[in-house]
């Protein structure tokens, strides 16, 4: 046999293993592929399970946090109150309702809500534990829902009616989808279906109304096929193949009803054509790389063949054949012209030669190639290193930007409360007032029952105060302070409140500054550190309360250069560890479990923030604690009616123009005033109060005392309109709002004070007889 078909046969020879690898490669590329989308359906329907498990867990902890409300525990109509403040800020839920035993709604977070005894509701209330429903529809809302039934008990335990968490299932579709948003295409692709246990379909990716073929023409009315419902009638969780309601073959992870703690089926499915056409076509391509390489192999061979290789050939075999017998001296001839064969013979003689030197090369590239991956080893660790940071810097963020929505909702709530809530501590306090003046002194029991009203007013007013200080939407009025006084008066109002067991210890400065602070906001200050202190000291102690000056000719901390006042509140209780003092002032923090709320310290940094000070802490476990709180030196003169302490009394027979748009309000003020030994004009709006003022008749107006939030004119554009028409008289706004514009804006300036409800007689009678000792009656209006 020739030389050529020799070469032209190894050729052929040689092709065949890279043929077979080739084959194999293919064969083993989509068996890993298979096994790859077999592992993605899976981990996407155990994703969507875990999911889906994770919101009925959810439903389940906020029907329980319903069930707490005393309102709804007592199924009272006014639980749809706290229904609704807990489903504002959750979409996820078409409604949370409470149902009576019988069936019957007793309240409901959204008004849509009506009719009693649904048909859902008897498998939710006989079970005594929460339990999940089925698809179910409810008048009045679009979406179908999947109820979530928790049961209400009565102090014996006995089941008293059940609270329904409605999740909205157009929600659930549509969060399906989020899931898989921004990720790889063919996750992108998967069809999805989830199924309650009377097999019909709650859930679905792409949705019901999607163009995507997948699936597509199934609704929340349709019910498993019989293929779809032999896969969840099965034990354990598992893959399956089987053509779709489409015609397209699926490979589907399922998950069915035995295998979950709840009655749900889930089914993910990936369409094989897609999976595999990439595939294929890689294939392919390389199918016809290879069979063009191996054709031109073949052609090249034969050519070479028949110029070059057989003589060449032959002088090469002979002297492989003396090699073969141990002439190992015997060297290949080198043919003069320079050709493969010559530069084949002269490599052949110099291969011993050469194995010593490729041996040292090979190791240098050995070295070369570990020292390349030891700089990208630590490259790459490097950049870990710098991805952790940023993920510990993110995470910083977040929890920073949940505190904030923190407060802004505490800040939302008190704020939308504050107006309506102090209009009537307002009235409830001005009648109380008027109906303790009308008693007799002789009647005590009386005079104590009221006063444990006013005092009650007193802390519903101050409650309010402090959310609105802690969520920053109060506006202080920051006045020049005796602090010793303040301290003072603190300590004798709170003694008894602290009780027997702890004893209060004062050491005042007697040369200390004037302090810069809104005083009912410091005594909240004072009050929250004494409670706290209280607390700490579960077997009694000494609390004791300091006052100095404060110097910093530099900065520290939070405290900028500058003469402060500093207050010391200091306990011999149990002190705080390094870890809590770490969190001491953050909102919401509390050692004291259920019964604290977390706004105590950190209402007192906020106060003395926006006081234009800071607080100091200092604790040492099981020795007790120091709180500093520092205020701003000011050298602005003392109030001469807070030196007094004496209220000053009203001239008689003034005219008091009464404008407010809250009849109880109005008329408790106005009954006030009456006692005061005034002559009262009400008006019930700014309308009616520019009628009056243009037309007094025979009244001679010498005070305007308006409310600042009223329907149509606002109690500064009142006052405004007075000034125009050339009235002189004092102007006192009245006001239960939480905060006011900005005061630079036009009109503010025309004000002669602003008096916050609820306040009390004396409140009111000292600052009308302040106002009107200013101007004489002759001088009420002019022109």
């Amino acid at each position: 046999m020739t030389v050529s078909r020799h070469l032209l046969i190894v050729a052929l020879l040689s092709l065949l293993p890279s043929t077979a690898a080739g084959l194999f490669t293919q064969f083993s590329l989509q068996t890993r592929r298979t096994g790859e989308l077999s592992e993605l359906a899976m981990r996407q329907a155990e994703l969507s399970e875990a999911d889906l498990l994770s919101i009925i867990d959810t439903a389940r902890q906020l029907g329980v946090i319903a069930t707490r409300f005393t309102e709804v525990e007592q199924l009272q109509p006014e639980c749809a109150q706290q229904l609704s403040v807990l489903h504002t800020r959750l979409a996820r839920y078409a409604f949370l309702g409470a149902y009576r035993r019988d069936g019957t709604l007793a309240c409901s977070s959204v008004p849509q809500l009506a009719g009693d005894n649904p048909p859902w509701l008897p498998e939710l209330a006989d079970d005594e534990r929460s339990s999940v429903g089925q698809l179910a529809r409810q008048p009045g809302f679009n979406a179908p829902i999947l109820p979530i039934g928790t049961p209400i008990l009565d102090a014996s335990g006995q089941r008293n009616g059940t609270v329904i968490i409605a999740i909205d299932l157009d929600w659930l579709n549509l969060r399906q989808g989020e899931l898989r948003h921004d990720r790889t295409q063919q996750l992108a692709r998967t069809a999805l279906i989830i199924a309650d246990r009377g097999r019909r379909i709650i859930a679905r990716h792409p949705p019901f109304d999607a163009p995507i073929p997948l699936g597509n023409g199934l609704s929340h009315a349709d019910s498993l096929n019989d293929t779809e419902t032999e896969l969840a009638a099965r034990p354990v969780a598992g893959l399956a193949q089987f053509t779709g309601p489409d015609g397209i073959d699926l490979l589907t992870a399922y998950v069915p009803f035995a295998a979950h703690r709840e009655p749900f089926y889930v089914r993910v499915g990936l369409s094989l054509h897609a999976a595999k056409a990439e595939i294929d076509a890689i294939a392919l391509r390389g199918a016809i790389l290879v069979g063009a390489v191996s054709l031109i192999a073949l052609i090249l061979a034969l050519a070479v063949g028949k110029a070059f290789l057989r003589r060449p050939t032959e002088r090469l075999l002979v002297a492989a054949q003396a090699w073969r017998i141990g002439d190992l001296a015997r060297r290949a001839p080198v043919a003069e012209e320079v050709s493969e064969f010559s530069r084949l013979a002269i490599a052949f003689n110099k291969m011993a030669a050469s194995l010593e030197q490729r041996a040292a090369e090979r190791e240098r590239a050995t070295q070369l190639l570990e020292q390349r991956v030891a700089e990208r080893t630590a490259a790459l660790s490097e950049s870990n290193a710098r991805l952790h940071v940023e993920i510990a810097e993110r995470e910083k963020t977040d929890a920073a930007l949940a505190q904030a929505h923190k407060l802004q909702a505490v800040g939302g709530l008190a704020s939308g409360i504050a107006h309506d809530f102090n209009n009537l501590l307002a009235t409830i306090m001005g009648n109380l007032e008027l109906l303790e003046r009308s008693l007799e002194p002789a009647q005590e029991r009386m005079h104590t029952l009221i006063g444990r009203a006013t005092g009650a007013v007193q802390r519903g007013a101050q409650l309010t105060s402090r959310l609105l200080a802690f969520s920053r939407r109060h506006r202080m009025v920051r006045r020049v302070v005796d602090v010793n006084q303040v301290v003072n008066d603190l300590v004798t109002l709170v003694a008894p409140t602290l009780g027997r067991r702890v004893t209060i210890e004062t050491r005042f400065d007697p040369n200390v500054w004037p302090g810069l602070a809104d005083p009912s906001q410091l005594e909240a200050v004072l009050l929250n550190l004494a409670l706290n202190a209280r607390d700490a000291m579960s077997e009694g102690g000494k609390l004791t309360i300091t006052t100095q000056n404060k110097t910093f000719t530099v900065a520290e901390g939070t405290a900028e250069p500058g003469d402060y006042v500093r207050i010391d509140v200091t306990d011999n209780g149990t002190g705080m560890s390094a870890e809590v003092m770490a969190r001491a002032f953050e909102p919401f923090f509390t050692t004291k479990g259920p019964a604290g709320s977390g706004l105590g310290l950190s209402q007192v940094y906020g106060i003395a923030q926006q006081s234009g000070g800071t607080v100091r802490l200092h604790s040492v476990l099981g020795q007790g604690t120091t709180v500093s709180v520092l205020l701003p030196r000011t050298t602005a003169p003392m109030d001469d009616a807070a030196i007094a302490g004496a209220p000053q009394r009203l001239p008689e027979n003034r005219t008091v123009l009464l404008v407010d748009d809250d009849p109880p309000v109005r008329q408790a003020t106005a009954e006030m005033l009456l006692e005061f030994g005034c002559t009262v004009v009400e008006a019930d709006s700014g309308e009616e109060a520019m009628r009056i003022l243009r037309n007094p008749g025979d009244h001679t107006l010498g005070l305007l005392m308006v409310d600042y939030a009223m329907p149509g004119l606002t109690g500064v554009q009142v006052a405004i309109a007075a000034r125009n028409l050339g009235y002189k008289f004092p102007i006192l706004l009245i006001t239960g709002y939480a905060e006011f514009r900005d005061p630079s804006e036009p009109g503010f300036d025309l004000l002669g004070d602003v008096l916050r409800k609820p306040f009390s007689a004396q409140d009111l009678e000292s600052t009308l007889a302040r106002l009107m000792s200013e101007l004489p009656v002759s001088a009420v209006r002019s022109g």
